[in-house]
């Protein structure tokens, strides 16, 4: 019984492998399809403009500064010291 669903099991893994190296294919001309666009100049460079941005620790630096005065006044409310909730 068993050994009759093992040739299924791999014909349906061969079709999730040759599906996933088709949609690799895919991406890979889409990517270069709008590289060339962009060599044109139809298409700004917003992906890359997008991907530099994405790099940045601004925003987390950002959060960081925010969320350090919330997290103390929250110690100082609920933790009960009344020196905290002086300061």
């Amino acid at each position: 019984m068993w050994w009759n669903l093992i040739p299924s099991i791999f014909k349906i893994g061969s079709d999730i492998y040759k599906n996933r190296r088709e949609s690799e294919l895919l991406e890979s001309q889409a990517e270069r399809n709008y590289y060339d666009r962009m060599a044109k100049g139809e298409v700004e460079y917003i992906k890359e403009v997008y991907n530099e941005q994405d790099k940045s620790f601004k925003d987390e630096i950002v959060l960081a500064i925010i969320c350090i005065p919330i997290l103390v006044l929250s110690w100082s409310l609920f933790s009960g010291d009344p020196k905290a909730q002086e300061k």
